[in-house]
């Protein structure tokens, strides 16, 4: 028998080789009968995955809707939010009276028809303590200096001292 390289042989010569050698000829289209005959035979269940319940997409939406709500309750009733700022004219005062610090987080509860109340009495209190405050400063100053200035003139008085100014 020759050794054939059957890489190097098309497909007509290696039909003919064959049916020479083994003495039969293939059925024209056999690869592809027999396929589907087996497939034909050989039928696959196909059996419908069981799904778990919280993996479907619509348990997925409606979690996470569940949640967003939950999340946004929780908000509502921790900081307990209002619609609108009812703060009379008295709680708007002192929110004004308060530290400097807490002027901002303070402004953020007053409503916008409040506002101008609010800010003129932050800034009349501010005025006003400031005024105060740099009088005391200024009376404390000008006192200092009078005592300071009449302590270093009684150093300074002797009787010599002024008879030489006089004459």
């Amino acid at each position: 028998m020759k050794k054939f390289n059957l890489h190097k042989i098309n497909k007509e010569e290696l039909t003919k080789l064959h049916k020479n050698d083994l003495g039969m000829d293939i059925p024209k289209d056999y690869f592809k009968t027999s396929k589907s005959k087996i497939m034909e035979k050989v039928t696959i269940s196909e059996k419908e995955k069981p799904r778990v319940f919280y993996l479907r997409p619509s348990f997925g939406y409606l979690m996470a809707a569940s949640i967003i709500i939950l999340i946004a309750l929780s908000i509502v009733f921790k900081y307990n939010i209002k619609t609108k700022n009812n703060l009379n004219p008295a709680d708007v005062e002192n929110l004004a009276n308060a530290n400097d610090e807490d002027i901002l987080i303070n402004s953020l509860f007053v409503s916008d028809d409040d506002m101008s109340n609010f800010l003129d009495t932050y800034l009349v209190n501010n005025v006003v303590e400031n005024v105060e405050v740099m009088e005391k400063e200024f009376d404390n100053i000008f006192l200092n200096s009078i005592i300071e200035s009449d302590a270093l003139i009684d150093i300074y008085i002797d009787d010599n001292f002024v008879e030489n100014i006089i004459l």
